[in-house]
């Protein structure tokens, strides 16, 4: 099974301090750095944060409705 912060322990220090907010969350674009910045019209998913508190290891989750966007929105590679 992996270990992901989701599940409370950190993959990279192995701890059990991890920490999450469904209050403090963002939205990911998908947009595209150069010379300028160009923010895509297409919708943009609430992603979820979890973080862990021994070595700040960051992980970020789409919530579930917000994958429908994705396969809807977003170009596959």
């Amino acid at each position: 099974m992996e270990i992901n912060l989701k599940d409370g322990t950190c993959p990279k220090c192995n701890q059990h301090v991890v920490y999450h907010t469904e209050n403090d969350t963002h939205k990911i674009l998908p947009h595209t750095f150069g010379g300028l910045l160009n923010l895509d019209s297409r919708p943009a998913p609430v992603v979820d944060n979890f973080v862990c508190g021994n070595c700040g290891y960051v992980e970020f989750y789409v919530r579930p409705k917000g994958l429908e966007i994705v396969k809807n929105n977003w170009e596959r590679i």
